[in-house]
């Protein structure tokens, strides 16, 4: 289908959908003036319990139910339709997606936790997503602006912080479901109480796919002659508009996931609570079947030797299992990874202060294999790449202590260990992952963290607070080393240190105009910096990549640093109906990480040395229609700009890498009686991926192209035990690039019985 025939579509469907929307709201408000109250959930953006118009900071929050009335598969998908949030999923079934707040761009600038535990890692900062139990989410709380004053490192753009249900009576559900591509999801818990005193829950959950046909086999062309004439090739582009043909793909990328959770919760008495909880997850992925597109004159596939073909002249391209470089055509190994996650919580009070505690583990592994020149389909060497142990050990205590029933003084204590150990081998037989055989190359470093933090929350008025904070970390570098044949590198120890203060004012005026018809319900305005220290990776991770480019870690590397302020107003507008938020915020950012060029273009070194601002907005509207309809938009732009960069002078004046400049958010919700829906429409500025915004073109592999995508989910409650649903993705079936080719239309059907 041609786009302009799926525009005229979407746009009628749209206005057919609006135009009953709003038939639908006039006929039910004739029947019934009911006041809805928007948003109004308790969050912990101020690390004690608040209301949503009373913390100094854009907060969000994504329930329960919102996340099952959505189509999402994974936690981060529940989150692409937040103000100010980006999620980048490259695939249908994802393991590198991410999620980022407020223009900084990579997983090591946003803090993710788990029920208050960091998810990001100990080598890179990344976050493994699809290992997070979706199921098991009861809220997921993302509260934008710097908050290192609170959490320390790497939450610049902002703290997700995803909580697990509480266990509270006796229940089992099974849930099952089936969709586009073979893809199968599956689970089933148990919850029960004992003796009013202890609650758990366990469960467990698989999720596979066949996958799709997303990875691309494009190369570049010479004007000579070859050997073997052939036909079937594609004339494309590069991201940057350089001439290149489509010869083949990788297969159908598969993947499997099964995932073991449990809680327990101990009420030891009226003012002591202690829970436990662990999350074991383990997924592999790969790809079967590739396929070369190249015919010879017999109509036989073509997958090596020296090809020719016309296209406005003899061209010719070289192609087999791996070209020149050594880097996959055709073939792709296996991957996996698997994360093993312990909390402990612990809470009581002390007269009227209180006391918590966390400790936590969380110990994460991966690996992935790619096949050597040389190698068959089924045989031949190869290379594994294993990062094992990726392991953090958290330990936090928290006292709250009130001050004349007015005041809330806040003193915490927080240490983190970290280690990884990332090592690449040969593999004498690739598809055989115990076949090791030499050792080329590997890193290894560990990093301890020290912190102290304080808040103090006023009540400086009767409707107006004030909040001041900050928090102290140190941290030491040690255990560093590198090994890249023959050759091991041993790094000094190196400490540092960083203080990230943060201020805020909440006004809640409650004032009205135009008989209560608008009111304006809380002004916010705060500041404060943020940090985010050199990673294991960056500090000892030296690497040579198969197309013989040096990359050199730095363990003198210096922590990138932030300094943000926001201002913000909540309004309610025809007696709470309307809920309209803005905000308009800026940051500051130094010391950025970047890889300079020291000899040519075969080796680069690891600097800070990039300067960056980000300038930007937000626009939210939740819009009560009627008892059972409401609707939702929101508006992000966010421009982002290097300022200063020694190390590649071509960035300055460009674009964030990994950030879009504007994104669009429109849905409604139903539910009346059995029936819950949604239907929501996303788009998605273009991204760059390279740091001068080279890569312009569209619709090609390894673009990053506008994302504009119509989704709706449909569920029905059969009785008051099972429930059937049908989401439907991708509805116009657009074509789009995201790096990979992004999947067309999908659906899923799944039905759940509790009992």
């Amino acid at each position: 289908m041609c786009h302009a025939h799926q525009k005229r579509i979407g746009k009628v469907f749209l206005l057919l959908v609006i135009g009953l929307t709003f038939a639908l709201a006039q006929l039910s408000l004739a029947e019934e003036e009911k006041v809805y109250e928007l948003g109004r959930i308790v969050v912990t953006a101020t690390r004690t319990e608040s209301q949503m118009g009373d913390v100094p900071a854009s907060v969000s929050v994504v329930t329960k139910e919102d996340v099952e009335n959505s189509t999402a598969h994974f936690a981060d998908q529940a989150l692409k339709s937040v103000s100010g949030a980006y999620q980048k999923r490259s695939k249908f079934m994802d393991i590198a997606s991410s999620v980022t707040l407020r223009g900084f761009s990579g997983d090591e600038r946003t803090l993710i936790m788990l029920d208050g535990q960091s998810l990001n890692d100990a080598y890179s900062s990344g976050v493994q997503w699809p290992s997070i139990p979706t199921e098991n989410i009861e809220r997921i709380e993302v509260v934008k602006g710097p908050f290192s004053s609170l959490y320390g490192a790497n939450a610049m753009g902002g703290v997700i912080n995803i909580i697990t249900k509480t266990p509270k009576k006796r229940q089992i559900t099974i849930k099952s479901g089936y969709g586009t591509y073979h893809t199968f999801c599956s689970h089933l818990d148990y919850t029960d109480m004992f003796l009013k005193r202890f609650g758990f829950y366990l469960s467990v959950d698989n999720k596979s796919t066949n996958g799709y046909r997303n990875q691309l086999v494009v190369k570049a062309a010479s004007s000579v002659t070859g050997t073997t004439q052939v036909t079937g090739w594609e004339r494309t582009k590069s991201p940057t508009g350089a001439t290149r043909y489509l010869i083949g793909d990788k297969g159908e990328n598969y993947w499997d996931q099964w995932q073991y959770a449990g809680k327990l919760n101990w009420d030891i008495s009226d003012v002591s609570k202690l829970s436990f909880s662990t999350n074991i997850s383990k997924s592999r992925y790969g790809y079967s079947d590739p396929r070369s597109y190249l015919k010879d004159a017999n109509g036989n596939e073509v997958t090596s030797g020296s090809i020719t073909f016309n296209d406005n002249g003899d061209k010719k391209i070289t192609t087999s299992p791996y070209d020149s470089l050594q880097t996959s055509e055709f073939l792709q190994g296996e991957g996996g990874d698997c994360r093993n996650l312990y909390m402990l919580n612990y809470l009581t009070s002390f007269g009227d202060t209180k006391l918590k505690a966390r400790f936590g583990v969380n110990d994460d592994s991966t690996w992935y294999i790619n096949a050597s020149s040389g190698a068959t389909k089924t045989a031949g060497p190869g290379k594994i790449n294993e990062t094992d142990p990726k392991r953090s050990i958290q330990f936090e205590t928290q006292f709250d202590i009130p001050i004349k029933d007015k005041h809330t003084f806040t003193l915490g204590l927080g240490h983190r260990q970290d280690e990884a150990k990332g090592e690449e081998w040969d593999l004498s037989d690739w598809p055989d992952p115990k076949s090791k055989t030499t050792l080329s190359t590997s890193m290894k470093g560990k990093q301890r963290t020290e912190s102290l933090f304080v808040q103090l929350e006023m009540t400086l008025l009767e409707r107006l607070k004030g909040f001041a904070g900050g928090r102290f970390d140190y941290w030491k570098n040690y255990a560093g080393e590198s090994f890249s044949s023959p050759t091991t590198t041993t790094y000094a120890d190196k400490t540092d240190s960083y203080f990230s203060p943060k201020v805020g004012f909440v006004w809640t005026p409650g004032f009205s105009l135009f008989k209560e018809s608008w009111k304006l319900e809380t002004v916010r305005v705060s500041c404060g910096k943020a940090f985010r220290p050199p990673t294991l990776y960056d500090l000892y991770k030296t690497y040579t990549s198969s197309a013989g480019k040096t990359y050199e870690s730095n363990p003198n590397l210096s922590p990138e640093t932030s300094l943000s302020w926001e201002i913000g107003l909540e309004q309610s507008v025809f007696r709470d109906k309307t809920k309209i938020s803005s905000t308009y915020f800026e940051s500051y950012i130094e010391d950025l990480i970047y890889s300079k060029e020291v000899i040519s273009s075969t080796l680069y070194h690891k600097e800070n040395a990039g300067k960056g601002e980000i300038r930007g907005v937000e626009m939210e509207v939740k819009q009560y229609i009627c008892p059972w309809l409401d609707i939702f938009g929101n508006f992000t732009y966010q421009r982002t700009k290097i300022t200063e960069n020694a190390v590649d002078p071509d960035s300055v004046g460009k674009q964030f890498t990994f950030v879009p400049e504007k994104m669009y958010n429109l849905g409604l919700s139903l539910h009346i009686k059995r029936l819950e829906g949604s239907l929501t429409w996303r788009w998605v500025d273009k991204v760059f991926t390279s740091s001068a915004n080279t890569d312009t073109e569209k619709g090609v592999y390894g673009a990053y192209d506008i994302v504009k995508l119509l989704d709706a989910k449909l569920s029905y409650q059969v009785n008051k035990n099972a429930k059937v649903s049908l989401a439907v993705d991708n509805i116009l079936d657009r074509d789009y690039y995201q790096t990979y080719k992004a999947p067309g239309r999908t659906f899923f059907g799944e039905a759940e019985i509790k009992f």
